[in-house]
């Protein structure tokens, strides 16, 4: 499976050559990928691929990127309590331009109903 689809972990960061029939080699990852354990992530973004490619027929792309998305979540870390998070909303909106990094990337972005709906 990771040799069908190792263009596309390509796209989203990752730098995988098959090394034999079952072995990979990981050379790379994602900028700010900081999770330790690269092989437990690819496994269970495989284990989601499969999935989601049985349920839902999605595109390879799309199949993909929700998995690597599933997979970041679970490893988030929780929210702070409700005084840490108001502490960084408030350090954020304190800013001279909240909505952008120091790079000019958007932060956030507001979504109508109507783009959500296209997304799902």
């Amino acid at each position: 499976l990771l040799s069908e689809i190792r263009e596309e972990m390509h796209n989203l960061g990752y730098d995988i050559e098959p090394m034999s029939n079952c072995q990979f080699a990981i050379n790379g990852t994602p900028y700010g990928d900081n999770n330790n354990d690269v092989k437990s992530v690819i496994e269970s973004m495989l284990d989601e691929y499969r999935f989601n490619m049985m349920t839902q027929r999605d595109e390879r792309d799309k199949n993909l990127a929700l998995s690597l998305a599933r997979q970041k979540r679970s490893l988030m870390k929780p929210l702070g309590s409700l005084e840490e998070v108001n502490h960084f909303l408030q350090k954020l909106f304190a800013c001279l331009f909240p909505t952008l990094t120091p790079s000019n990337k958007k932060i956030y972005e507001y979504l109508s109903e109507e783009s959500l709906e296209k997304m799902l």
